[in-house]
């Protein structure tokens, strides 16, 4: 009877080999919290390359700030569109050619000293500073959202002496 008994038991050997045989089994399903969840806690730091992260997976707001840099970006990747408060800019010559600029479609000057500078989207509730290119020439610049298209900036360069409108380049910029 003691040996019908002992037979359906294991003996301390397989409870010992059953047991590592879970734990083999289980890994490091064990190890994380929760499931199929990875926290940055559980990632030691730079595990995780630019092979490893699949195109479009990181949205905004999903990078902590200044954890990417600009080495790191693929030309492109970043343009003044995609950015939440944009800078945009122009530098436009005196016959209200676009020199170079962030953010800017065209530039057209519209008669003496008046410009209008298009941006590639609405800058209505921005702020604008035109600084004139020639200090010599002694101008002042104004510059307001032109009322018939809400990505255009109407630039006003008048002479400080007289306040006549006189042509001459300036450089825009518009915070957003």
């Amino acid at each position: 009877m003691r040996n019908a008994l002992r037979r359906g038991r294991p003996s301390p050997a397989m409870v010992v080999a059953f047991v590592a045989l879970l734990a083999a089994l289980s890994g490091t399903a064990v190890a994380l919290p929760g499931r199929g969840s990875v926290t940055s806690n559980d990632i030691r730091t730079g595990a995780v390359g630019k092979r490893a992260i699949r195109n479009g997976s990181v949205g905004k707001g999903e990078a902590r700030s200044r954890s990417i840099g600009i080495s790191e970006l693929r030309n492109g990747a970043v343009t003044t569109g995609k950015l939440q408060h944009p800078i945009l800019s122009a530098r436009v010559s005196a016959n209200g050619g676009l020199q170079r600029g962030v953010g800017v479609v065209s530039a057209t000057r519209v008669g003496p000293g008046s410009y209008r500078v298009a941006f590639e989207r609405a800058v209505s509730l921005c702020s604008y500073q035109v600084t004139p290119g020639n200090v010599g020439q002694n101008l002042t610049a104004h510059a307001t959202i032109d009322s018939a298209n809400a990505a255009r900036v109407f630039v006003s360069l008048r002479n400080a002496a007289n306040g006549n409108r006189t042509s001459g380049e300036f450089q825009v910029a518009v915070f957003c």
